[in-house]
C-alpha cells in the first residue's frame, strides 16, 4: 500500500517513533520512545518510505511524559542523537 500510495504521488509526510512493551497503562500513546529505543523496525520502514518515492521531511513525534519532563536542551540532545542513530547514518544522502 505504500508503494501504491507513492506511485499516486500521496506520500505528503513521515512521523516516526519507537515503542517498548508493556504499553504504560491506561494511557499507552504516552509510551513512544525516541527512534531506535524500541522494537519497530525504523531502518525497513524507512526504506520503503524510500523506494515508494518518498524524500521529504522525516518528523519525530514522541509522546512520552517522561521525555517531556526533561530540560529542552536534553529533549533536542535525545531526539538530534536517537535520529542521527537510526535514520541519518542508515541513509545517507
Amino acid at each position: 500500500s505504500v508503494a501504491r500510495a507513492g506511485a499516486d504521488g500521496r506520500l505528503a509526510g513521515y512521523q516516526i517513533n519507537d515503542y517498548a512493551l508493556p504499553l504504560p497503562f491506561p494511557n499507552n500513546m504516552n509510551g513512544r520512545l525516541m527512534p531506535g529505543d524500541g522494537v519497530i523496525d525504523l531502518v525497513g520502514m524507512t526504506r520503503t518510505m524510500r523506494s515508494a518515492g518518498y524524500s521529504g521531511p522525516v518528523e519525530n513525534e514522541v509522546f512520552n511524559d517522561e521525555i517531556w519532563r526533561l530540560p529542552l536542551a536534553e529533549i533536542v540532545r535525545l531526539t538530534v542523537e536517537s535520529f542521527d542513530r537510526v535514520i541519518t547514518r542508515n541513509f545517507p544522502d
